[in-house]
């Protein structure tokens, strides 16, 4: 007859199975693939702290400008006005004054003295058929030029 083997009861019963996330070593090529990544990521790293630099400072900057914007036209509003570019002219008063005017209103928005250049007033002489000269107010006729001088030479005197 045949023996038959008898097994040995368990020391333990299982309840149940799973997996669980357990500390292991590494091997040297998981070691150095892990390296690798490591080294891959820290350039990643830095360049992503660079653009956000970049970003940063160009938010910054488009800060600026918004609130420059916002501040000139909190400013307009209070004030109910605003800088243009207008044309202008200066024009002698009577009284011996420049004004600047504005050409869109006619408004003097700058009054002086005149200087003594401007005081001086440019005569023109029209010499009349007998060789006399007649002074004329300046933008009443031609005016006379003086003749073209030419230059002395050295022991020509």
């Amino acid at each position: 007859m045949a023996k038959k083997v008898v097994e040995p009861e368990p020391e333990y019963t299982v309840l149940r199975t799973g997996s669980e996330s357990l500390a292991c070593k590494l091997t040297d090529p998981e070691r150095l693939e892990r390296g690798r990544e490591l080294a891959q990521t820290l350039e990643d790293i830095k360049a992503l702290e660079s653009e956000h630099e970049m970003e940063k400072r160009a938010m910054k900057s488009d800060m600026a400008s918004l609130e420059a914007k916002r501040d000139r036209l909190s400013l307009e509003l209070s004030r109910g006005e605003e800088k243009r570019t207008v044309d202008t002219e200066d024009r002698t008063a009577k009284d011996n004054r420049v004004e600047r005017v504005r050409k869109d209103t006619g408004e003097v928005i700058f009054s002086r003295a005149m200087t003594p250049e401007e005081l001086q007033h440019e005569l023109s002489l029209e010499v009349q058929a007998g060789g006399d000269d007649v002074r004329k107010k300046p933008g009443e006729g031609a005016s006379v030029q003086a003749p073209e001088r030419t230059p002395c030479r050295p022991g020509s005197l």
